[in-house]
């Protein structure tokens, strides 16, 4: 995991949701990112790492809902646009998302989330856009596979999200959204 933080850091490459210790965790773990004047933060959380143990000093952000609130409300003091969540979860290989995914799913959004990204079950789940009183929101449960040695149906595909954000009068909305479909 050190390592892998150290390659990705050389490459200047943006990242958060793994790091070295709760030092390098608590200096960037709300990720910004600002272009054309629209500011988002990224957190990034996980169910697990497929049985692989995480030593200390090694900090890595779980499903946690404590941890989520803490992060949410300290991001939603940060003057942002929106607030992007990417989240590894899920069963593998199920077309549907969980009830524990739908739960969390509202949980992240009741807490400020505008936009969640999921990925784990390997296969394309749905992604849905609300627009009510509870204000504008993006989910995809999952976009299947990108890059990956699992090449038979219907873990041969995925998808790329494309969100265009827009800011008109101090209000940043989502002003385009959809998928490019991919194949391994």
């Amino acid at each position: 995991i050190l390592r892998t933080i150290d390659v990705i850091d050389s490459l200047a490459i943006f990242q958060t949701g793994t790091f070295k210790d709760s030092l390098d965790r608590a200096s960037r773990n709300l990720l910004k990112l600002e272009k054309n004047g629209v500011s988002i933060g990224i957190l990034n959380y996980t169910y697990g790492l497929n049985g692989m143990p995480v030593n200390a000093p090694v900090n890595v952000n779980l499903l946690d809902t404590i941890l989520i609130k803490s992060d949410l409300r300290k991001a939603l003091t940060q003057q942002l646009d929106k607030v992007i969540v990417f989240v590894h979860w899920g069963k593998e290989y199920q077309h549907e998302p969980s009830k524990e995914q739908r739960s969390l799913a509202a949980f992240f959004f009741e807490e400020g989330a505008d936009i969640i990204i999921g990925s784990h079950p390997h296969v394309l789940q749905p992604m849905e856009y609300f627009n009510d009183e509870k204000g504008e929101r993006f989910v995809a449960y999952s976009m299947g596979n990108f890059v990956s040695n699992q090449r038979t149906f219907p873990r041969d595909g995925g998808a790329m999200v494309e969100i265009t954000l827009s800011k008109e009068n101090g209000t940043t909305s989502i002003s385009d959204k959809g998928y490019h479909l991919t194949w391994v």
